[in-house]
């Protein structure tokens, strides 16, 4: 995935996100992209400056899950070959386990990953 693809993504989403948020709460993100997508951590802090970094490429999920250090180190077998979005919430934390297909990181998938977060289920 491109950097410039992911920052915007992260700009839409703080964009588009803040609107659900107190005025005084800021957003720090930090990328982990992989071989075949990018594990997305956004954390959420009051009285925060917004904040973005992208780190270095990891070789795959395993190792990009790994360096967030929000899950156990046990081997992840099941997910090498996840595909589309997945969101997950971590206490203070959103994480988003993207895909490189560009249909993931457009505007109109910020506003579906966004209803997610603050919709309840429909199942």
């Amino acid at each position: 995935m491109e950097k410039q693809d992911i920052q915007k993504y992260i700009n839409n989403f703080r964009r588009l996100f803040s609107s659900y948020l107190k005025p005084n709460v800021g957003m720090q993100t930090t990328v982990y992209p992989f071989d075949k997508g990018a594990v997305i951590v956004i954390e959420l802090n009051i009285d925060s400056l917004n904040k973005d970094d992208i780190r270095t490429k990891s070789n795959d999920i395993q190792d990009a899950l790994k360096r967030t250090n929000l899950f156990e180190s046990e081997k992840k077998e099941d997910v090498h070959n996840f595909v589309g979005t997945n969101i997950i919430l971590v206490k203070n934390k959103v994480v988003f386990i993207k895909d490189n297909n560009l249909s993931e990181w457009t505007l109109s998938k910020v506003e579906q990953d966004i209803d997610k977060i603050v919709k309840p289920s429909e199942s």
